[in-house]
């Protein structure tokens, strides 16, 4: 067996900390569906919880891609208006604003790389993101209403 090259060895524990981190991670992110429902019928979706400042800082930047049914809810603690860009974000979203009876009051088409604000000047409880395009083709429009699997208001759950 041959010895590790030093300058390898060097690098190996950042390695094993980054594969840590990972699978930290990966045990940490909440997810929940979301059902929304509307005329054209219903769409479920998979989503990340974002419920921490942090995690919604952070939201889906840097992400490549996403599976078309994926994306990321935002919860917030209070119910207020909502701005939203696109920094470091290099794939288009669909940008939902959700109010707290869980009615979408507008969508937003997330510019990729945009550091320009979208979102309405109506309160919202939570906001999601989903692929580019996702809403229009599945007919998701302002009004429908949207549902959560899990226990409690979106707003319990944020921090």
């Amino acid at each position: 067996m041959k010895p590790i090259d030093p300058k390898l060895k060097r690098w190996l524990p950042f390695f094993v900390l980054l594969m840590l981190a990972s699978i930290a991670y990966s045990f940490t992110a909440q997810t929940t569906k979301a059902t929304i429902t509307g005329k054209k019928g219903e769409i479920t979706l998979k989503l990340e919880v974002a419920k921490t400042e942090a995690e919604r800082q952070r939201g889906l930047m840097k992400r490549k891609m996403l599976k078309p049914y994926d994306g990321m809810a935002f919860f917030f603690p209070t119910v207020a208006p909502q701005k939203f860009w696109m920094k470091n974000t290099p794939l288009p979203l669909d940008i939902m604003f959700v109010d707290e009876a869980g009615k979408i009051v507008a969508i937003a088409a997330g510019k990729p790389l945009s550091e320009e604000p979208v979102g309405p000047n109506s309160k919202v409880a939570t906001v999601i993101e989903i692929d580019g395009g996702r809403a229009a083709k599945d007919g998701i429009a302002i009004g429908d209403k949207v549902t959560y699997d899990i226990q409690g208001s979106p707003q319990a759950l944020a921090r």
